[in-house]
């Protein structure tokens, strides 16, 4: 055996031999697709967390950063493609090629890519940079939205960054499966299929935003951590809650607009984290002080949202300019090599002393930025502030947020920053930790963040929230959008832990009848939704339909006039709303939304009935089908049932696939919706397809028990065939559960499938514990929300 000497460099040479695996083990995995019939084949990599050490020995650590020259021999007729642009291409026989490609330059393990296909592309030269997306060949006609999103994408991160694209070549593979949504390998993104195509007659600008959306994360991933990486997984908050933020920037830059930061920011990304964060026993800190492994097993769409919620909320408090060019110093600084937060937050801190000294916001403070960034991502959960009217000023005072009211995390506190605005003028204040503090009230209505920049919940005392509530009624846009479905979401959530009594948010609702944005609406109906599914046993049931009606027919009324005016008509906000009104108004039963619907599918029933929806044959606008379709599932007769029925299984388009899919899981045909889940589960269905279907179909039959009790019936079956997917049976199949009589039926489901129940012990605690839940709010606060839309509704 040869002597190693220290001092020396010695190349290993390792011959290997690795295995093909599925998509859901990672590493390098085949997959296949359909072509006229005939069934293809493609291989591709998915390496990140892990899994790099599955397609080749390495040092599997993001810090282990090296080059990559990277060779693939190939069938002929496919083509290859990996992280750098082709160097050389050969044909070895008549049955295989060669493809060698460029040197990578220095980068972690996981974020290297190969694909191997017969897919075909498009490009497009962006400056000197250029770009493929691939797809299969009969799609082709699908990718053009997405080969010029990638081109505008590229163009407005060298501005914000000022920093050129680090590659040659950019290539955006989407494939069939992937076991992520998307993957941000460097110079070659790899998407799921359905996520990147976009037809403009058969989809709608909601749809569409979805590309932007994706491709806009992805291509932020080419700067901050890509060529800035993070040392360990511990700061995976900051590489995907940066890409989240940053990519919203940059696809309302893409889009022309401001919605997604001025509102969709707060209901999408904030909002759905402080949901997922309020429970205290169950949630996690987004990140660990020591190296760890446990980030894995966390919910990963917390450390995205959280993790965007936080990056936002420090660019409001440090202003964006700076944070621009700390962005630009840190990429300068740590390009091709590692990073910690600590070094990120470090060049926010060198751009205050480089500018201007006098506006760093913690000069005032004895506290750093580092402080302030830990008290937010070492903790669980996010404080409510509370807000008292003490003479002349408004105290606030924090203290944890817990759903669950639990003491154990009792005493946690944050450094928070509390954004107002005096004469149109942000300003940002601190609360510390053990302390109050006291804002003069001045001649404005006081809103505390009236942007929605923070992460917390905010309680004022009864009297102010009604006086709030006043002005929404008497002029709602004297408050920002942000504002007015942060008040709506804050007293709901308020009012659901017993903090506020419910007459606040419902009597706050009655302004809906005036409101023309979309994302009150959504923020509204979550809540409003969490509510039914407690009550739709109750004998008045009934009756949240109808409110729900109540509140949105004014703006039915003014959505079917300004459906005529054609400048309105192909506006993106009106789309958004007017899909969501009709969308509501007519799976509640409003029989002027059912009849309108109708009337236009005796047009559709003529036309397609020998073709597939996504024919020529469908005249219905893209962003109108969805809820056709679900009028004919839910309301039409036996025959335009079966027509639905027949169009799903002939449908080959996977968007309109998609959405008579969903209209069928509307179907009020319960033997139907049986049949319909025995589908979903029986047939090999992927991963992918099976989960987002069946919970569809729990979510729009929670209060019929057909998926309940198929599940209940098979869970066994079902929980040999997808073990890691038996909590998520269990809450779907648990989703309508709320009296004694279901307490029961999971005794006896606990009975019935004890030997399994070894791993299931903590999701039948929670169950049980939501039932409680339930119980106990239904004694307390249905008969009064009853009383107040009785009320309201006979008026």
């Amino acid at each position: 055996m040869r002597e190693l000497h220290s001092g020396h460099n010695y190349v290993i040479y390792i011959r290997y031999q690795g295995i093909i695996n599925d998509v859901w083990t990672g590493g390098l995995y085949t997959t296949q697709y359909n072509i006229n019939g005939q069934t293809r084949l493609l291989a591709l990599t998915q390496l990140q967390p892990t899994d790099a050490s599955r397609l080749l020995p390495c040092f599997d650590e993001p810090e282990m950063k090296a080059t990559f020259r990277i060779s693939i021999i190939h069938p002929m007729g496919t083509s290859a493609v990996s992280n750098s642009p082709v160097r050389r291409y050969r044909h070895l026989n008549s049955k295989w090629s060669k493809t060698e490609f460029e040197v990578t330059p220095i980068m972690s393990t996981y974020l290297l890519a190969v694909a191997v296909s017969d897919f075909v592309f498009k490009f497009r030269h962006c400056g000197k940079i250029e770009v493929r997306v691939w797809c299969q060949s009969a799609m082709a006609y699908d990718i053009d939205y997405a080969l010029h999103v990638a081109c505008r994408l590229l163009k407005y991160y060298e501005n914000f960054f000022s920093i050129p694209y680090p590659l040659k070549k950019l290539d955006i593979f989407t494939a069939p499966e992937l076991r992520v949504l998307a993957m941000e390998n460097w110079g070659l993104i790899t998407v799921r299929q359905k996520l990147m195509l976009y037809n403009q007659r058969l989809n709608s600008l909601r749809e569409r935003r979805v590309v932007t959306d994706v491709i806009a994360h992805e291509v932020a991933h080419m700067w901050f951590g890509n060529l800035a990486t993070m040392r360990w997984w511990n700061d995976l908050w900051l590489n995907e809650g940066f890409a989240t933020m940053m990519g919203q920037k940059a696809a309302d830059f893409v889009e022309n607009t401001t919605l997604r930061m001025s509102q969709c920011f707060a209901a999408d990304i904030t909002l759905k984290a402080l949901s997922s964060d309020q429970h205290t026993t169950m949630t996690q800190p987004i990140s660990l002080k020591e190296n760890s492994d446990r980030i894995h097993g966390q919910d990963i769409k917390i450390i995205y949202n959280k993790g965007a919620a936080v990056i936002r909320m420090v660019e409001s408090t440090i202003g964006e300019e700076v944070f621009r060019q700390g962005l630009n110093l840190y990429l300068v600084e740590f390009a091709y090599a590692n990073a910690e937060k600590s070094d990120f937050l470090s060049s926010f801190s060198k751009i205050f002393k480089a500018i201007d000294y006098h506006h760093d916001p913690f000069l005032s403070t004895n506290f750093s930025v580092y402080d302030y960034i830990d008290s937010w991502i070492y903790q669980r959960g996010f404080p409510l502030l509370k807000v008292r009217q003490v003479g002349d000023y408004f105290e606030i005072s924090q203290q944890i947020f817990d759903f669950d009211n639990s003491s154990e995390f009792a005493d946690t506190q944050w450094k928070v920053p509390i954004f107002t605005q005096e004469n149109e003028q942000d300003e940002v204040h601190w609360l510390e930790e053990g302390k109050k503090l006291k804002l003069l009230h001045g001649s404005h209505t006081f809103v505390l963040d009236p942007n929605f920049h923070g992460y917390y919940r905010v309680e004022y005392e009864l009297n102010y929230w009604k006086f709030l509530i006043d002005h929404l009624l008497q002029k709602h846009n004297y408050f920002s959008v942000s504002t007015r479905l942060k008040l709506l979401d804050d007293a709901f959530v308020l009012a659901e832990t017993g903090r506020i009594p419910y007459t606040i948010p419902m009597k706050m609702s009655l302004y809906l009848r005036n409101e023309t944005k979309v994302v009150p609406f959504i923020t509204f109906l979550t809540r409003f939704e969490t509510i039914l599914y407690r009550v739709h046993r109750h004998s008045n049931a009934s009756l949240f339909n109808k409110y729900v009606q109540f509140l949105m027919e004014p703006s039915f009324d003014r959505i079917i006039k300004a459906e005529t005016d054609s400048d309105v008509s192909h506006n993106m906000e009106f789309e958004f709303i007017r899909e969501l009104i009709y969308l509501k108004m007519c799976a509640s039963g409003y029989q002027r939304c059912v009849r309108i619907f109708r009337s236009r599918l005796n047009e559709l029933y003529d036309n397609c009935s020998q073709e597939m929806l996504s024919n020529p044959c469908n005249s219905l606008e893209a962003s109108l089908r969805n809820i056709a379709y679900m009028v004919a599932s839910k309301y039409g007769n036996q025959a335009e049932l079966t027509f639905m029925i027949n169009k799903f299984h002939a449908e080959e388009y996977h968007v309109e696939r998609d959405r008579i899919f969903s209209a069928l899981a509307s179907s009020s045909n319960r033997s139907y919706i049986e049949v319909l889940v025995k589908e979903v589960l029986t047939k090999k269905e992927k991963d992918t397809d099976f989960r987002p279907k069946l919970y569809e179909l729990s979510r729009k039959n929670y209060d019929n028990g057909a998926v309940g009790q198929y599940l209940f019936n098979n869970f066994a079956e079902l929980f040999k065939r997808h073990e890691k997917y038996g909590p998520f049976f269990l809450l779907q199949m648990a989703r309508g559960y709320g009296t004694n009589d279901d307490l029961q039926k999971l005794d006896i489901f606990e009975k019935k499938y004890a030997p399994l129940m070894k791993k299931l012990k903590p999701v039948i605690s929670h169950i049980r514990a939501d039932i409680n839940r339930r119980m106990i709010w239904n004694a307390k606060y249905a008969d009064e929300i009853i009383e107040f839309i009785s009320k309201y509704l006979q008026r």
